[in-house]
C-alpha cells in the first residue's frame, strides 16, 4: 500500500535550520523540496536498526545527516566533493568523507563490514557505472546481518510518466541531467526503473528484498495524483536488502 512520506515538529525544525545554512542554490532547492522525503527515511531507519551505524552514499546537501543525528543514529556519509558545503558541515558537526563510491578502487577503501545500514537514497538512478559489480562488491563486504536501504523514484509514478510519453520521452532530459556534471559537480539522473526491474537486478546480485511505497510531494494533478496512491503508480520505492 503506498502511503505518504512523515516527519516531526522537531525535524521539521531541523529542515529549516540547515536550510538556512546553505548558501548554494541548489542545496536550498532541494533542502526545501526533499526535507519530507529524508525525514521519513531518518525515521524509517531509526525503527529498523536505533542507534545502528549508517553509510550514506551521496549526502550533500546533509538533510538526511541531521536527522538521523536527531535520531540517535551514527552516520558517516559520502561525498564526491564535500568541500562544496564544507561550513554546514563544520557547524552540524557532521562526518564526512571524500570518496566516489561508484570507483571500485575508492569504494574498496571502505570496511563495509563497520555498517549496520548502507543507504543508497535517490542516488541509484544517479548511478552510471557498474551496478551488478557495486551490488555484488557490496555483498560480499557488508557485515552478515547488515542491510541496504535503498530509494528510488518509480519510472511509472504517474504524474511524471504521463507527461513525459506526450512529450516523446523515454525518461529525464539528456541535456539537463548530463549537464549537472558540469554545473553542480555530480550526476542527474541517468535513468529511472520499475519496480520489475529493480527486483530482477537484486535478486541478480544475491538480495532479498522487501519493498515499501511512497510519495513524499504534493502534486497539482489531481487525477494523477490519485493514480500515484496506487503502487504500480507511485512516487517512489523503498526497498530493504539484505544478502540472500
Amino acid at each position: 500500500m503506498t502511503v505518504p512520506a512523515c516527519t516531526t515538529p522537531e525535524l521539521a525544525a531541523a529542515a529549516q535550520e540547515l536550510i538556512a545554512a546553505h548558501t548554494d542554490s541548489w542545496a536550498v532547492h532541494y533542502g526545501r523540496t526533499q526535507a519530507l522525503r529524508c525525514a521519513d527515511d531518518a525515521l524509517r531507519l531509526a525503527r529498523l536498526v536505533p542507534g545502528g551505524r549508517v553509510l550514506n552514499v551521496g549526502g550533500a546537501p546533509y538533510l538526511f545527516e541531521v536527522f538521523a543525528a536527531r535520531l540517535g543514529l551514527h552516520v558517516t556519509s559520502l561525498d564526491i566533493d564535500p568541500a562544496r558545503h564544507a561550513p554546514v558541515i563544520e557547524r552540524f558537526g557532521l562526518t564526512v568523507r571524500a570518496l566516489d563510491f561508484e570507483d571500485a578502487a575508492q569504494r574498496a577503501t571502505l570496511d563495509l563490514s563497520a555498517f549496520d545500514v548502507i543507504c543508497l537514497c535517490e542516488v541509484f538512478e544517479h548511478m552510471r557505472i557498474d551496478l551488478v559489480g557495486m551490488l555484488r562488491d557490496i555483498r560480499a563486504r557488508m557485515a552478515p546481518q547488515a542491510l541496504i536501504y535503498l530509494t528510488t523514484p518509480n519510472f511509472f509514478y504517474a504524474p511524471r510518466f504521463v507527461p513525459m510519453l506526450r512529450r516523446g520521452r523515454s525518461g529525464p532530459s539528456l541535456v539537463s541531467e548530463w549537464r549537472k556534471l558540469h554545473e553542480l559537480g555530480h550526476m542527474g539522473h541517468i535513468r529511472e526503473y520499475t519496480r520489475t526491474e529493480l527486483e530482477e537486478l537484486f535478486a541478480f546480485t544475491g538480495f532479498t528484498t522487501t519493498c515499501a511505497f511512497r510519495n513524499s510531494r504534493p502534486t497539482k494533478k489531481r487525477f494523477l495524483g490519485a493514480l500515484s496512491r496506487l503502487d504500480r503508480f507511485c512516487q517512489e520505492f523503498v526497498f530493504t536488502l539484505r544478502a540472500g
